[in-house]
């Protein structure tokens, strides 16, 4: 079973154990340590340039999701038994974590069917807070729905019938190299350019790295 440890920088403990690998939360800085890797070092600057009030709720929410995106890129199917089922053990620091202690069985089930793996989830205390907007930078969006916009055809089909039937949706892209300019493009032709917001999401693993992409996370 594979070990993966979520957390904020503070928590990272100086001695860690060789089969461990940690993520550092939303660090802005790039950890320079054996097994220690980072993700979405913009998210929380991207989230305040957006003028976005985020919950925490919603924002334990992004978390969790981040946190098995990246899990599932470091954790290496052909080390497994049969190469390809992998078991995942993620513990992730979050701001309410009894909030979802009650959804853990769901959420392990959902993660089995989604990558074919074994999950074993674990939330803890401690979690960073969500970012702020500066002053009165609050944003309003004309929109009343939230929809992924990936580029791929999958998410334009769920744009485009949200649209027609007279949804307003604010749509989220996850930066990928060369699906930039078309998620712009398609955005536009939905007439939807300032509910449109693309952000970046890395998870370098410091070790190996898995590119099947179980997980269609587009954060």
């Amino acid at each position: 079973m594979k070990k993966i440890i979520c957390c904020p920088k503070a928590d990272i403990p100086n001695n860690i154990a060789p089969d461990v690998e940690y993520f550092s939360l939303y660090s802005s800085i790039k950890p320079k340590r054996d097994n220690v890797s980072y993700f979405a070092r913009q998210l929380k600057a991207d989230i305040r340039k957006a003028g976005l009030l985020v919950t925490h709720q919603a924002w334990d929410f992004a978390t969790i999701a981040l946190s098995v995106a990246a899990a599932d890129s470091a954790c290496s199917r052909l080390d497994s038994a049969d190469g390809w089922t992998r078991q995942i053990e993620l513990d992730i620091y979050l701001q309410d974590p009894l909030l979802w202690h009650s959804q853990i069985s769901t959420l392990e089930r959902t993660f089995r069917f989604l990558t074919g793996d074994f999950w074993k989830l674990r939330f803890i205390p401690g979690g960073l807070p969500p970012p702020r907007p500066n002053g009165n930078q609050i944003r309003s969006y004309d929109s009343d729905c939230v929809s992924l916009l990936s580029g791929g055809v999958d998410s334009l089909v769920g744009a485009i019938d949200l649209s027609c039937m007279g949804k307003n949706p604010l749509f989220i892209s996850k930066i990928v190299p060369g699906d930039k300019d078309i998620q712009h493009q398609i955005a536009a032709r939905l007439n939807a350019s300032e509910r449109h917001l693309q952000w970046s999401f890395t998870s370098p693993s410091p070790n190996e790295h898995e590119p099947s992409g179980s997980v269609p996370l587009f954060l």
